[in-house]
Parts: structure tokens; sequence; C-alpha cells
């Protein structure tokens, strides 16, 4: 088992799903991305506590008027966790009313598969960052369910979790109607095979994503 990759999906890979999210630790950094991003994107949870949702390298190669200054699309500080008490550090949003049949030669080894919320529900993967500690934090604790630990170089660990959230149903159809109109705008054509990322941040408000589908 790769303890410091974690790869998750909702719902089931022959049905209605999500996309898949996945969560890589590198010495003392995090690191988030879907397949939704392609290898364009990524959000970066820095040991420094500067995090960014970032267009990648390859993004900036792909055309030269491109510049690596430019391509941060988002930056923010993620706290830092209390000697006794983990941080949270970013948050993932699936709503059960975004997950669609994908026609898709995406590989799934490897993803654990959260069967669907119910109907009308969200899941939350809440992420977080413990203080240093010797044992590995994994006892589920109420509301939350424990889904993966991984150390980090300085004996901190990046936990994930999963918890059932409500998301407005009228938010959602708002978000999804300003991204398929933006996309148009833009001279794409969106269908009902292609999704959203959302971004969100606000005060009191763990930054994270939600995921839209665009039809």
């Amino acid at each position: 088992m790769n303890d410091r990759e974690f790869r998750v999906a909702v719902g089931n890979k022959a049905g209605l799903r999500s996309a898949v999210w996945k969560f890589i630790v590198r010495k003392n950094d995090v690191y988030i991305f879907t397949r939704m991003f392609g290898r364009d994107a990524k959000v970066s949870l820095h040991e420094s506590g500067q995090s960014q949702w970032s267009a990648t390298s390859d993004w900036v190669r792909g055309d030269s008027s491109r510049r690596n200054a430019d391509r941060h699309l988002v930056k923010w500080t993620s706290p830092c966790p209390l000697p006794e008490v983990a941080a949270p550090v970013f948050r993932v949003l699936v709503p059960e009313s975004e997950l669609r049949t994908v026609a898709s030669v995406e590989s799934t080894k490897g993803v654990r598969w959260i069967p669907a919320p119910p109907m009308g529900a969200t899941y939350a993967f809440d992420c977080f960052i413990t203080p240093p500690r010797k044992t590995v934090p994994i006892a589920n604790q109420a509301p939350y369910r424990h889904l993966k630990s991984m150390p980090l170089k300085d004996s901190r660990w990046f936990i994930v979790l999963v918890t059932q959230v409500t998301v407005g149903r009228e938010d959602l159809e708002v978000a999804r109607r300003k991204v398929v109109a933006a996309g148009r705008a833009a001279g794409l054509r969106p269908g009902a095979e292609h999704r959203a990322a959302l971004f969100f941040q606000g005060e009191g408000t763990t930054p994270g994503m939600i995921e839209v589908a665009l039809l």
C-alpha cells in the first residue's frame, strides 16, 4: 500500500460516479489533483503554509506566451496545527446530484470507492495536517470517518476524512449556469461528459473545491 498517495472517488466505476481525486505527499508538502485538470492544474499545500491553486509547469510550457509568474490562480495561507489540534487545510465537496456515468479510459486501479451519499446529500473530503506525532492517526471521530493518513517528513501527518454535509440545490444550479455560460462565451461547447471543479474560499471557511457537472 502506498503511504504517500491516496486516490478516492464517489459512486461506482461502472455507473454514476464522481471524478477521481488524488492526494500526494512529498516531503512536507501536499498536492491535490483531479483528472478534470488533466496535467494543467493542481492544488499545492506547502510546508510554509503558503498554498495555491495553480497551473502546472506543463501548462506554462504549452504556450510560449505564458509566463511562470502568471500560473497561480488563487493563493492563500493555510493554518498551522496547534500542539494538540490538527489544522483543517482543504476540503473537496462531491454532491450526489453531480454524479454522472463516465465513458473514460481513465485507470481506476487503486482507487478507494465511496458509495454515493443519500439523494440530495454531499460528501465532504476534509483534509487536515496534525502536529508532530509518532503514531498513525486513524481514529474515527463523529461526524468524520477516517480514510487515509500519510506521514510528512517532519513527523506531522496529512489525513483525509469524509463526512456528509448539505449544499444548497439552488446554489449548485446558479454555479452550473455561470460555468456553462462562461464556457460558451469562450467558444466551448459544454456537454454531459464535462465537469468543473469550482474553488471556494471565505471568512471562517476552509478553502476547497466543489465538483459540478455541467449538464
